[in-house]
């Protein structure tokens, strides 16, 4: 019968788990639980580092797209923009009033 590499190593390192079992014990019995206030604290001491530097970068990111963004408000003023949206509502309605019966039509 063929054996997989898996139950190979298992029979061979089967005295091992009782010496695993002890040090797992040993490394949990040491651990101290962490409270919720202590937990931010924890997550970010180790590494204060690697977050300024994720920290500076996305304020790179949003201050480069900030000021690629185009000014809308430098291109429209504020008559050509309620004439732009009156004549789109006039489009809209005459779009809408033709296609209005043949909806209809098509429904019965």
């Amino acid at each position: 019968m063929k054996q997989t590499a898996r139950e190979l190593l298992l029979a061979r390192h089967s005295g091992v788990t009782l010496q695993l079992d002890s040090i797992r014990l040993a490394a949990i019995a040491d651990a101290t639980p962490i409270t919720a206030s202590q937990f931010l604290p924890a997550l970010f001491r180790p590494n204060r580092r690697l977050w300024l530097g994720l920290a500076v970068a996305w304020i790179v990111i949003l201050t480069l797209n900030f000021i690629q963004r185009p000014s809308f408000r430098a291109d429209i003023s504020g008559a050509t923009s309620v004439a732009n949206w009156s004549a789109n509502q006039a489009q809209l309605h005459a779009l809408l009033a033709q296609t209005g019966p043949e909806r209809s039509s098509s429904a019965d």
